[in-house]
């Protein structure tokens, strides 16, 4: 019989198997069956057994614990399907058809919020999630805004410069008027007109209609068919040609006797009868949209957040009430998830302070697995499989290769640190007494922690201040009350 099995990191499907009956390993180890590459996970984690249609999960004795429903297990049978979680991954039958996946049970801490488009696409990442909205929100603001704007902002320019045309050509009457009236039209000019911007071309036209200025065209006739028209009616005249063409036509008078004319052709197009029409009825029931689609997204984004701040603040409370040493929650982002690390560490703390619980600090077949211990004539101990052994006599602490620091098992507090302990690893208020929950970051927690419960476990790899270390676990003491831990950065 052959099952297929889905593995969920963090929500997401990481893969799926095809599994035949069996015993299977799951662990963090090569070596393993299924293999799940996270530091929360043991070399050999846990045990599933598929037997047809029967499933059985068995814990190895691993240092983070196997979850069904947000309760810890250490054994536990299941029937057709299973659902068992290993933080940060989930894994479970893949659902036989989309009812059976509606069925499958929801992991404890996920509410419903996790299954809509927020929690799928904006929940992973909180603070990129806000980034998102925003950046949609001024986006669709500069889009709404940007073309009646753009309009508008354009109509004003070439209202400004038909103006502009105006007064040029009235500038070029006013200029020529004396030369006119003295019938000297050797010294009627347009410069400088015709160097201003938007200036198509300038003339200065006698009664009859022929080019008097430029000279270089005196003589020839003004090529417009309203020409006799405005001549006759001697007003202000602008005629809006072809190809966007303005022409502006300004008579030169004397005592009601039509002397001339300026003639000036503008590049403002249709810009005299254009007008402004502002953002509009349109864009501003846009922008009351916009501002409220931003608003119920925020509320969405918060809830999102919330929500599962909340049901962590409810399973922490019932697990103190109940005296656990942890909580059974699995969070939707990264955030929450070093939140919820903090708070195991306090019950952690809590719990070994009481001597309620002594299985939290190693496990149940410890004894079973850890190396012997082999003392010399002098009482020192000698090498085991988890690295060189080491002694003040013969190897004083500040020879070893990187900053170190004696944890005491039984408080999780710090006994000793190297003298640049903290300043080589940025931890300012590190101090040798500090529980690790107040001298460390969530990382370095997580790393010292994994060192110290799974005796296993010889060295780590972890990145720290964008550093890279190999942190090793160079020894235990003869009575099990210290581990020494050395961060060696790695070059």
């Amino acid at each position: 019989m052959t099952v297929n099995i889905e593995i969920l990191q963090s929500g997401r499907l990481h893969k799926t198997m095809h599994l035949e009956n069996g015993t299977y390993v799951i662990g963090r180890d090569p070596s393993a069956d299924i293999v799940l590459d996270s530091k929360t996970i043991s070399k050999k984690h846990a045990t599933l057994i598929i037997d047809n249609d029967a499933f059985r999960i068995v814990d190895n004795g691993s240092a983070n614990g196997v979850y069904c429903q947000g309760g810890k297990i250490s054994e536990k049978a299941f029937g057709s399907a299973f659902q068992v979680e290993l933080e940060p991954f989930t894994i479970q039958t893949a659902a036989k058809d989309e009812t059976a996946a509606k069925d499958e049970p929801v992991p404890s801490g996920k509410g419903p919020f996790s299954s809509d488009f927020v929690g799928l696409m904006l929940n992973r990442n909180i603070k990129a999630s806000f980034f998102v909205v925003i950046a949609l929100v001024m986006l669709l603001s500069l889009l709404i805004v940007y073309v009646p704007l753009k309009r508008s902002a354009e109509s004003v320019y070439q209202e400004e410069r038909f103006k502009n045309g105006i007064l040029l050509s009235r500038y070029l009457a006013e200029m020529n008027r004396p030369f006119l009236e003295a019938t000297e039209h050797g010294r009627v000019r347009t410069a400088p007109v015709m160097g201003e911007d938007g200036v198509l071309y300038a003339f200065v036209i006698d009664p009859g209609g022929r080019i008097i200025a430029p000279h270089e065209q005196q003589g020839d006739f003004f090529n417009w068919d309203g020409l006799n028209q405005a001549l006759r009616n001697a007003r202000l005249r602008v005629d809006n040609r072809a190809g966007g063409e303005t022409l502006i036509f300004n008579p030169i008078t004397y005592r009601d006797e039509t002397l001339g004319a300026a003639i000036i052709g503008f590049s403002a197009g249709n810009a005299g009868s254009a007008r402004s029409a502002g953002i509009g009825g349109t864009a501003v029931f846009l922008l009351v949209m916009l501002f409220g689609l931003s608003i119920i997204m925020s509320y969405l984004l918060l809830r999102s957040f919330l929500s599962p701040l909340k049901a962590l603040y409810e399973e922490v409370e019932l697990s103190v009430k109940e005296g656990r040493d942890h909580v059974g929650f699995q969070a939707p982002y990264e955030e929450l998830e070093n939140l919820k690390r903090i708070v195991n560490r306090l019950l952690l703390r809590k719990t070994s302070a009481n001597g309620s619980v002594d299985s939290i600090k190693k496990p149940p077949d410890y004894e079973q697995t850890r190396p012997p211990e082999i003392k010399s004539a002098q009482g020192e101990m000698e090498p085991d499989d988890n690295g060189p052994s080491f002694t003040t006599e013969n190897r004083p602490l500040e020879d070893l290769p990187g900053s170190w620091c004696i944890v005491d098992i039984e408080g999780y507090t710090l006994a000793q640190i190297s003298d640049t302990f903290a300043r080589d690893l940025g931890l300012s208020e590190c101090r040798a007494g500090m529980h690790i929950i107040e001298a460390f970051d969530s990382d370095i927690i997580l790393t010292v922690t994994q060192l110290i419960e799974d005796p296993d476990e010889s060295a780590v790899e972890t990145e720290l201040g964008g550093k890279r270390y190999q942190v090793r676990r160079m020894h235990q003491n003869v009575d099990n009350a210290t581990v020494l831990i050395v961060f060696e950065e790695k070059g």
